[in-house]
Parts: structure tokens; C-alpha cells; sequence
């Protein structure tokens, strides 16, 4: 597929999206108006400021430690203090007496455990007066609590329920309580999008004032990306997302720039396994020139996330050895065939609607290049499609199909209004009218 035949694809795709209100897609989002966020601790978790127990303390502290299921301690025996409320032992008769005492405190079971690679165990000590306690199982967390009666405690229980509240200024996704008759409701995430057959929900949840967590809705956010980075990210790609920045636009460069040094690993990876498996030189020649492009992309992105306040990072990046004609055909229809040329006519959009002059010119320039890369990816496919079985080229259908939703879901969420104006990213429901407009162009026809 020609650069040109893409390029008029995508003119036909703009002229129908941009603007247009998407009636069914995967970005009908839950209701996030009203919602207080939790209160939460240095850690990224949730606080106890806010709690009110049945029996009233002076003092709380939340305690964690590492370990596995059931056993939990910290490297010296005792568990970490990550968040209190009120003053140590202040109503003691002898508050050193108490201070002791709380210390004392010991035990290897958490009243909530969270556990990844890792498990973290969580506990609570309190004091009142004379009385210390440790708060170790969830049947003794939920006595402490009693009825659910402050936003905070909802959101503990939510938690502890295994769910989890986005506790970062800027986060994606919003997320918090809001007191309703009877209760409180509150919208949460569980899962992740790092690993294979991962994916990130959205819930929408009430909490009785007994402490009952009943499921009410949800929505998919995103579906996990198998490989944990919109380009081609080469295989091998561990980490090209940290970022430092705290402006959105610096944020989002930083992230492209990052990308596009990815995609230069990509595509010198691309032309060592093109000439290894004994491809037409015409296009390993091609991959190279396509490496040298996306060098120039990723001074570009990274001389605009310093203009915008960043600091880019490059990704850290694990070469990997040769790989089979099927390995290679299955990661070319999804990062090339999908992303690559999403991202060529996200460019292009960028190029036609940013408000920023440097911007907008940037992209009009990145944006036929990226077009030039996904014709490439292109006839990478039909001309591995050649000698691939019919099992393979059934598993590249899949492949594209799972790549075009996996899309969707990553762009649901409309972008801040800086980034809109000023980078010319489309919102969720444009974004995903384009991906919708690709599909019924390209990807289905050429793909299926």
C-alpha cells in the first residue's frame, strides 16, 4: 500500500471525524460528577484521616509490611508506620508507659492484604487513654469501623474489597465517593495494563452503612499491553513512559519522545531480522531510512517537552535475538499495520488543528514520514503473508482485530483542553471515530 493511497485514507477519515459525536463506542463513561477523593497517605494509598470508629481513639497509625499470604513483616521484624491521625498516647496517664505499648505491637497478619509479585499486609494500632490495639484481621477492621458513616470509610472499604483510588494530582482516570440516601457510591479501578490477558476497569460501586460493597456497573478503560508504549515499540521495550513533568504538554512530549526513540530501536531491529530472514533488500533499505526518520522525530518531540517545561527520558530497551517470520509478521500487523498508521494519521490531524505554529508544523512534517513508515509496515505484511501457513495468517486476523479495540480503549479518554488546543489531540469520541474510520478503510479490508 502506497504512501498516497494512505494519505487520501486518512483525508477521507478526518473529513468524517473531526467533530464527530460518537452515538455507540467504548467511551460511554460512568458518572464521575460530584465525587470527593479520599483522603490518602504519602504512599499513594488511602489515609485514616477521616475515619470514625464505633469506639472513639485519640490515636491512629496505619502500619504495612511486605511478605506473603498471611505473613507480613518488614526488614526489621515490625511493620512501617505510613499514616496516622491525632497524637501518640495523648490522653495517657503515662503516655512513655503507652508509647511502649503501641510499639509492642506485633503481629504477622494484615486486616487487608494487596498482593502483586509482592504481598503487602496492612494493620492499625490506635491508643485511648491507657488502651493500645493492634487491628489485624478484616473481621476486627470492620468491628473498628462499625456503621459507614464518613466518605473515607467508604472508600476503605471499596479498598479493601480490592479495588483502588487514583491518589495522584493529574491522574487519567477519576475516581472518589459521593454520599448518597442510605450510603455512599463511589467509582474505583481494578486491574492493570501491563502483562498478557491484563486490562484496567472502572467500577461503579455502593457501600450500605453496614459496610456492604455492591458492584453497580463498570467499563472496560484498557486492555493490557502483552509486551508493557502510539507507534511501532520494538520488542524488547521495557520502560518508555516515566516521566517527570507536571505540565500536561511536557508530560505528553516527553512521552513522544521517548516513543520515537523506541520506534528507532524498532526499526533497526527490523532491518537486521529483514536481511537475516532474506527479504527483498528494497525493504530493509527502507526500514533503514525509517530509523534515521525517527531519530530526527525524537530530537524533535524532546526539543518540544523542554520548551513545554519536561525533561524526556530515553526508554530502556532490552535487545533481543533474532526472531521467527511468524513473530515478526504477528508484532508487524499490530504496532505497524494498527498503531503505526493511527499514529501517522493522528500526526496528520495534529499538523491540520494544533494552535501552536511549532506544533502544527512539526507534525505536518513527522506526519508524511509516519505515512512513508506505515506503508512500509504494509507491504512488510503482504509480503510476509506470502510464506506464512493459514494458521498464521488466521492469528494475524486476531491479532489485528484485538490491536484495533485494544486502540479504542486506549484513547476513550478525551485529553486535557491545553492538550487539545495547543497539540491538536482529538477527544475520546473523535479518536475513536477515526479508529472506527481506518477500520472500515483499511483494516478490515486489507486485514481480514
Amino acid at each position: 500500500m502506497t504512501a498516497d493511497e494512505l494519505f487520501r485514507a486518512f483525508s477521507q477519515v478526518l473529513k468524517l471525524s473531526v467533530g464527530a459525536p460518537l452515538v455507540l463506542s467504548a467511551c460511554t463513561r460512568l458518572d464521575t460528577s460530584s465525587l470527593e477523593k479520599p483522603a490518602c497517605n504519602s504512599s499513594g494509598g488511602l489515609s485514616v484521616v477521616g475515619l470514625k470508629p464505633t469506639r472513639p481513639v485519640n490515636y491512629t497509625e496505619l502500619r504495612t509490611g511486605n511478605g506473603g499470604r498471611g505473613d507480613f513483616t518488614s526488614s526489621d521484624g515490625g511493620f512501617t508506620v505510613i499514616s496516622t491521625s491525632g497524637t501518640r498516647c495523648e490522653t495517657a496517664t503515662n503516655q512513655a508507659t503507652c508509647k511502649t505499648g503501641l510499639d509492642a505491637l506485633n503481629s504477622r497478619s494484615g486486616f487487608y492484604e494487596l498482593c502483586g509479585q509482592i504481598c503487602v499486609g496492612y494493620q492499625l494500632a490506635t491508643s485511648e487513654g491507657d488502651l493500645v490495639t493492634l487491628i489485624d484481621t478484616p473481621q476486627g477492621f470492620r468491628d473498628f469501623l462499625g456503621p459507614i458513616d464518613s466518605a473515607q470509610e467508604a472508600a476503605w472499604r471499596v479498598a479493601t474489597e480490592g479495588y483502588n483510588f487514583e491518589c495522584y494530582d493529574g491522574a487519567k482516570y477519576k475516581t472518589g465517593v459521593r454520599a448518597l440516601d442510605g450510603g455512599f457510591e463511589a467509582i474505583a479501578l481494578r486491574g492493570g495494563t501491563c502483562g498478557p490477558n491484563t486490562s484496567l476497569n472502572q467500577y461503579l460501586l455502593r457501600v450500605g452503612a453496614d459496610g456492604t460493597v455492591t458492584k453497580v456497573d463498570e467499563q472496560l478503560l484498557e486492555v493490557g499491553d502483552p509486551n508493557c508504549a502510539v507507534g511501532r515499540r520494538p520488542e524488547g521495550l521495557i520502560d518508555s513512559r516515566r516521566t517527570h513533568a507536571r505540565s500536561p504538554l511536557a508530560r505528553h512530549f516527553e512521552a513522544t519522545a521517548s516513543l520515537e526513540a523506541a520506534a528507532v530501536e524498532a526499526f533497526i531491529v527490523m532491518e537486521r531480522e529483514l536481511v537475516a530472514h532474506g527479504a527483498p533488500s528494497s525493504l530493509s533499505l527502507r526500514a533503514r531510512i525509517a530509523a534515521e526518520d525517527e531519530r530526527r522525530h525524537t530530537h524533535t518531540m524532546a526539543s518540544l517537552a523542554r520548551r513545554f517545561g519536561g525533561r524526556p527520558v530515553r526508554p530502556v530497551m532490552e535487545r533481543r535475538p533474532i526472531r521467527s517470520l511468524d513473530a515478526m509478521a504477528l508484532e508487524n500487523v499490530v504496532e505497524g499495520c494498527v498503531r503505526e498508521t493511527f499514529g501517522a494519521l493522528l500526526a496528520q490531524r495534529q499538523g491540520l488543528l494544533a494552535s501552536d505554529a511549532e506544533v502544527r508544523s512539526t507534525h505536518q512534517t513527522i506526519a508524511a514520514e509516519e505515512t512513508r513508515h506505515a506503508s512500509l509496515s504494509w507491504d512488510l505484511h503482504g509480503w510476509m503473508n506470502q510464506t506464512l501457513g493459514s494458521r498464521s495468517r488466521r492469528e494475524l486476523v486476531r491479532a489485528s482485530r484485538r490491536a484495533v479495540e485494544t486502540l479504542k480503549h486506549e484513547f476513550c479518554a478525551s485529553p486535557e483542553r491545553e492538550l487539545a488546543n495547543t497539540a491538536g489531540l482529538p477527544s475520546g469520541d473523535e479518536a475513536v471515530a477515526m479508529i472506527d474510520g481506518l477500520d472500515a478503510q483499511l483494516f478490515r479490508a486489507a486485514l481480514d
